[in-house]
C-alpha cells in the first residue's frame, strides 16, 4: 500500500518524533541510557511497523501515528 504523503505530513511526523522522545524520556527507567536521537530512530521504526498494520478508515495516517507511535515505541524500547 502507497502513502501520498506531503513535506507538510514528513515534517510533522518529525516534529512529533522530537515531542515523543521527550515524553518517552521521562517515562523510562532511570537505567535504560538513550540520547533523544536514539529515541527518535525508534519513533520512527514505530512509524514504519505502523504503516504495516494501517488501514484506510477515520484516521489519516499521520493522525494514526500520532496515536499509536508513542505507546509502540515504549513497548518496543
Amino acid at each position: 500500500m502507497t502513502y501520498n504523503l506531503t513535506s507538510n505530513d514528513w515534517k510533522k511526523l518529525y516534529k512529533w518524533s522530537g515531542n515523543f522522545a521527550k515524553e518517552i524520556r521521562q517515562k523510562l527507567p532511570s537505567d535504560i541510557e538513550l540520547t533523544d536521537d536514539e529515541i527518535k530512530s525508534y519513533v520512527f521504526e514505530s512509524y514504519l511497523n505502523l504503516a504495516k498494520i494501517y488501514k484506510e478508515g477515520d484516521l489519516a495516517f499521520t493522525s494514526y501515528c500520532y496515536k499509536w507511535a508513542k505507546p509502540y515505541t515504549l513497548r518496543k524500547i
